[in-house]
């Protein structure tokens, strides 16, 4: 129990900033398509007898090159889905070639009881070299967010932080994902980060405000878990769409008193 308590805690603090750089860099969606494309890593580890982590790797860094590339010609959020989409609908069909295949249930709703202490070190790890990154490069990606010309007058480069941070966030989901699956990725990335740009007045807010909510979402959502027998990835889910929509409701609210 204990250990399934700081796995989450653990998540939270990495998934959570992480979803504010998405949000700042317009990536809305390079979460959820990356998350969805590892199903294409089950079918490369199957069929090529390698082992999992390695082809989710490979996966990741292909989909985040893919992405990265065609970008430059197309939407950003467009070109998410349709890579995604095409590395969904290749397993789909390999998948249905595999018998007994349970690919798509673990990596969609993960085995948070498959956490071990060698996992939880390596979210540690990646939880103090994520935070060091960011409190470096915070000024530079904020400032490649709200205009990449400036940032490159400043002589940042702005394509190579761009991709780096698309690396870092495709080696983190790879990590996690097979423990805590896709649903509860997208959770702790997305909603938090949206949830914190609501009230928050600086990037530094936004990043600490995110982890907060991703805090309660996740310690509320085990609570949820083991009290009323929930999936696990489910109820952090809920969790965090409440908080959103009651940050939503008392701005509302503050709205009409004005």
């Amino acid at each position: 129990m204990i250990l399934i308590i700081l796995a989450v805690i653990a998540t939270s603090v990495l998934l959570a900033p992480m979803g504010c750089v998405l949000l700042w860099q317009r990536y809305n969606y390079f979460s959820d398509g990356l998350a969805h494309a590892c199903l294409f890593s089950g079918i490369v580890s199957y069929f090529l007898d390698l082992p999992q982590l390695a082809s989710m790797l490979v996966v990741s860094i292909i989909f985040t090159f893919i992405v990265f590339i065609l970008k430059f010609i197309s939407n950003k959020n467009t070109v998410i889905s349709l890579v995604s989409s095409s590395m969904v609908a290749v397993a789909i069909i390999f998948a249905s070639k595999i018998p007994n295949a349970s690919i798509a249930e673990t990596m969609l709703f993960g085995d948070i009881f498959s956490f071990t202490l060698n996992d939880l070190y390596i979210l540690f790890a990646l939880d103090l070299t994520v935070l060091i990154l960011l409190a470096k490069f915070l000024r530079s990606i904020v400032l490649t967010s709200l205009n990449a010309d400036i940032a490159r007058v400043q002589k940042i480069p702005v394509n190579i932080l761009e991709l780096m941070t698309l690396l870092i966030l495709a080696f983190v989901v790879t990590v996690t994902i097979k423990n805590i699956g896709a649903l509860l990725i997208t959770a702790l990335l997305a909603i938090p980060a949206a949830t914190a740009r609501m009230v928050s007045t600086t990037p530094l807010n936004m990043v600490i405000y995110s982890v907060v909510f991703a805090l309660s979402s996740g310690i509320c959502g085990i609570y949820l878990s083991f009290q009323f027998d929930w999936p696990l990835a489910s109820a952090v889910a809920i969790i965090s769409v409440a908080l959103y929509s009651l940050i939503v409701f008392i701005k509302f609210i503050n709205k009409r008193k004005i």
